[in-house]
């Protein structure tokens, strides 16, 4: 384009700054006088629409969909179970009720049906059958009753699945004799002498006639002319006629006697133990013998006290006189027994433990510096220098003054 400035002729020429295709991804250039701007497709932005709009940047889609950007436009992939633009939507499998009968349960896009008793199938559609599971054990045959089952069990077998074995020989039916279970019944095993289906007829046998066991034992017929006699304890032999000696084997021990019984033995045990064969030690220290603190030991028929320091006598009952003779305090001292122990209450002028030390009446020096003290028993006498005598009492001391000897302070 040219454009004329007046005389003179000058012309100016305008370039196209869209000449050199300067938007990219196909946006539109517009010129502009000396510049040029570019009309961007949706999806693009930029001077030049150089750049491509993320608009997955703002997490559109929802419940973990994953977010795509074509040309400016983005698009959620949605995981199973869910739809809508942005994947919004939780799916809901039973909400075209599926389940002919039962209750369904959602699974994401798809269900599943909880089938009440009598009906299966992926929509509860079909009857089933309780036999088709063989329920009935032990051979038993089972009758298809609707919505359950029954079993007709074989002999020897009971309950609802035939699981119980019938127990032909519970309230012992054999009277005298073994009962021996079968599947379909039970075979009576006879004592001897006993016959019939259930052992109830007695066989005319020498035990029953002749009796021939004695004292008590249990007579085992063999046949007509044949027996065995159960002895009790303490009788042997062929009747078991013959007192068995229990005393022979000396069961009594510890020096017990025996004294052989019908059928066993009784000792008499020596003193000091017990028990059917005086095996038990009688605890003489059972019942505590020893007193103040002693200890125990137990001896055959007696115990032994092993006193606390201070006690004596066989059962530590004695308090030892510790004072004892000749006593131990001296001086005139009188002696106090205590356990284990003694005290010494000493005289008037005596100390220490047994009051053997004469106490220092002079100690205090009570004669003053004009006298010589002579500790005396609870007293004391002043022996006074030459040229003073007599005695004077000043400070609670005695003081020789005139006279040659002063007399013991009482």
């Amino acid at each position: 384009m040219c454009h004329w400035d007046g005389p003179g002729l000058h012309f100016q020429v305008n370039v196209n700054e869209c000449n050199t295709q300067p938007c990219a991804n196909n946006g539109t250039c517009v010129d502009r006088d000396g510049a040029r701007q570019c009309f961007c497709k949706f999806g693009f932005t930029g001077a030049s629409c150089e750049f491509e709009v993320d608009e997955c940047a703002s997490s559109p889609c929802r419940n973990g969909a994953i977010c795509t950007t074509v040309e400016g436009i983005y698009r959620c992939e949605c995981r199973k179970g869910f739809s809508g633009l942005h994947c919004e939507n939780v799916l809901n499998g039973c909400a075209t009720v599926p389940c002919i009968r039962g209750n369904c349960t959602s699974l994401l896009e798809t269900f599943s049906c909880t089938c009440p008793e009598g009906y299966e199938g992926a929509r509860c559609e079909i009857r089933s059958n309780p036999c088709d599971n063989t329920p009935c054990l032990h051979d038993g045959v089972c009758v298809d009753t609707g919505f359950a089952f029954s079993c007709n069990c074989t002999a020897g077998f009971r309950g609802a699945t035939c699981g119980e074995v019938v127990n032909f020989c519970a309230g012992d039916p054999c009277i005298n004799g073994d009962c021996i279970p079968g599947k379909s019944g039970f075979l009576c095993r006879c004592n001897p002498g006993f016959k019939g289906a259930f052992c109830e007829k007695a066989i005319d046998d020498i035990c029953t006639k002749e009796q021939p066991c004695q004292h008590g034992a249990t007579c085992v017929f063999m046949n007509s002319t044949r027996y065995i006699c159960v002895c009790a304890n303490g009788y042997q032999g062929e009747r078991c006629e013959h007192d068995v000696n229990d005393c022979a084997v000396n069961p009594c021990l510890n020096g017990g006697s025996c004294q052989d019984e019908h059928g066993g033995f009784r000792c008499v045990c020596r003193q000091g133990f017990s028990g059917k064969d005086c095996s038990v030690d009688i605890d003489d220290c059972a019942q505590s013998p020893c007193l103040n603190g002693g200890n125990c030991t137990d001896l055959v028929d007696a115990f032994r006290c092993e006193c606390a320091v201070g006690y004596g006598s066989k059962r530590c009952k004695q308090n030892i006189d510790d004072c004892g003779t000749p006593s131990p305090c001296q001086n005139g001292a009188v002696c106090r027994d205590l356990v284990a122990d003694y005290r010494c209450e000493c005289q008037a002028g005596y100390e220490g433990r047994f009051c053997q030390v004469n106490i220092d009446d002079c100690i205090s020096s009570p004669c003053g510096p004009n006298g010589q003290c002579v500790d005396l028993v609870n007293g004391f006498d002043c022996r006074c220098i030459p040229g003073r005598s007599g005695k004077e009492f000043f400070a609670e001391r005695y003081f020789c003054v005139g006279v040659l000897r002063v007399a013991a302070l009482s």
